[in-house]
């Protein structure tokens, strides 16, 4: 009878420490704020906007991944959807820099931050922010129809993901 407690015992506490196993691994998985299946083969360093201005969100039912790229929209409080791109720096990529000549381009801008370098400006018909991090990683935001102190404000509220 000692020994069919015994292996009670033992299978009761192996039950109980896969379940702990368990929930750690999914609270791990729970600290990033993309979804595994989105995560699943990335191989880079993923950024998130981690302090959006008020009103801002992320649109958590549009992450998706293609070829390799990180594609998600941020709403704005009028419920424009801004799409963000992530992905490593392509070979030969370099950011733009802002126009130096005699008449500035309204809305561009040039500047460094914690994370890296950006550049705000029009790429073709689309007014762009395109950040490059310390780290080689190039991140893209479709800001069309913000302010430069609202695309600015998006950029800035970027960090390094968990």
């Amino acid at each position: 009878m000692k020994k069919h407690w015994r292996l009670v015992g033992v299978v009761f506490l192996a039950a109980v420490s896969f379940s702990l196993l368990g929930v750690r691994l999914r609270s791990a998985d729970n600290h990033s704020p993309f979804p595994a299946k989105v995560r699943h083969g990335l191989t880079f360093s993923l950024y998130y906007p981690s302090n959006l201005p008020s009103g801002y969100y992320v649109d958590r039912s549009s992450f998706e991944q293609q070829n390799g790229v990180l594609i998600f929209y941020i709403r704005s409080p009028k419920n424009q959807a801004i799409g963000v791109s992530e992905q490593p720096v392509p070979a030969g990529v370099t950011l733009p820099q802002a126009s130096k000549g005699p008449i500035p381009i309204p809305g561009e801008k040039d500047f460094t931050w914690a994370i890296g370098r950006t550049h705000i400006g029009l790429e073709g018909a689309n007014y762009v922010s395109e950040t490059i991090t310390n780290n080689g990683i190039w991140i893209i935001l479709n800001v069309s129809g913000l302010t430069a102190d609202q695309a600015t404000s998006l950029t800035e509220s970027f960090t390094a993901s968990q």
